[in-house]
């Protein structure tokens, strides 16, 4: 059986101290980068903006993309969590984004509760749940770890 995975864009949020954005899920209770599916009929850079609009309210130009990755970082979803069972997990389109103070970071939804900066080194001190080695291998992906 073929597996299929969810095509997803991730965005990496660095400020010019490059400590990175992440968010804590409310619904879930671990941390997270900005991120969703793509949908059908747009690019991935339209999906990454569109969805940073949605979740931080935050207008990405062009200018502001440092960086969009070929290679595609992936996790599978936990056997017990009954996550979209057509799915085995999930593949990101990763784009580094640069932080500038310009940006009014205001979280929309009930995807992130609180967000922070950090320092790539002290990453593993969050709790990412099963997606830490793929976000480990972003990191890597960004020069960041």
């Amino acid at each position: 059986m073929e597996e299929i995975f969810r095509n997803w864009v991730l965005a990496v949020i660095v400020n010019e101290k490059w400590k990175i954005l992440m968010g804590l899920s409310p619904k879930h209770g671990w941390y997270k980068f900005p991120q969703w599916w793509i949908d059908k009929k747009e690019s991935a850079r339209e999906g990454v903006k569109r969805e940073l609009k949605e979740e931080l309210n935050l207008e990405l130009h062009d200018e502001d993309i440092l960086e969009k990755y070929e290679e595609k970082p992936y996790y599978y979803y936990p056997k017990d969590l009954n996550f979209q069972n057509w799915f085995v997990g999930q593949k990101f389109t990763v784009f580094k984004i640069k932080y500038n103070d310009t940006m009014n970071i205001v979280p929309q939804n009930d995807e992130f509760e609180n967000m922070i900066r950090i320092n790539p080194k002290k990453f593993d001190s969050l709790d990412t749940i099963y997606r830490k080695q793929a976000y480990q291998e972003t990191l890597k992906l960004c020069w960041l770890f």
